[in-house]
């Protein structure tokens, strides 16, 4: 058995999704809306807040 380099696997991995991506019927995922761009900001406060409670000492 032939084994692929790594290189070589994402090479045909990225081929193989931009064929399918080429096709006519191929429907492509919709935009994040604004509920998705409020959770992203609510997540990074919250991890940046729990950084630096943990910096200061609060968290151990």
């Amino acid at each position: 058995m032939e084994t692929q380099t790594i290189e070589e696997l994402i090479y045909n991995e990225t081929k193989r999704r931009l064929e399918l991506m080429e096709q006519a019927d191929y429907e492509f995922p919709k935009t994040i809306g604004k509920g998705d761009v409020l959770a992203i900001i609510v997540s990074i406060t919250v991890c940046i807040l729990l950084i630096a409670l943990c910096m200061i000492g609060v968290i151990q």
